[in-house]
């Protein structure tokens, strides 16, 4: 095979699908920050493949690590910020033999808490559209 071929083949396995992470804009201006917009988006993304029953789902800090490149110190503050909001739910049991946070997106309230950003926003556009008249 060709270097460049190589060389081709090597970034195809590096920015295929699975390798990119998504965020609605939307969550990083209602939430201020990247990495917990991008942390709600991954936890939105596994509620509905966890194997847990009920939405739950688990990983460890090294596999979020893993997954968004985000340090356990971040993933800790956005998980506090989504508890905090009232929009997830976190309890630890064990895991393949281990002490793992479990996560669940409390569908509802992330329901009313879009809805609610979505509305303040929409007003507050509205009011900046009727004064730039």
């Amino acid at each position: 095979m060709k270097n460049q071929q190589v060389v081709y083949e090597t970034i195809k396995s590096v920015v295929g699908q699975a390798n990119i992470l998504t965020i609605p804009r939307v969550f990083i201006d209602f939430l201020g920050d990247l990495e917990t917009a991008l942390f709600l988006s991954q936890v939105i993304y596994w509620s509905d493949r966890g194997k847990q029953f009920g939405g739950w789902f688990y990983k460890t800090y090294q596999e979020w690590e893993q997954e968004l490149g985000l340090n356990e110190y971040k993933v800790r503050k956005a998980k506090t910020k989504l508890e905090n909001l009232g929009i997830l739910q976190t309890k630890i049991k064990k895991a393949d033999g281990n002490p793992t946070v479990h996560y669940k997106l409390l569908a509802k309230p992330f329901d009313d808490w879009f809805l609610q950003n979505l509305k303040e926003r929409s007003c507050e556009n509205l009011r900046n559209e009727t004064i730039n008249f």
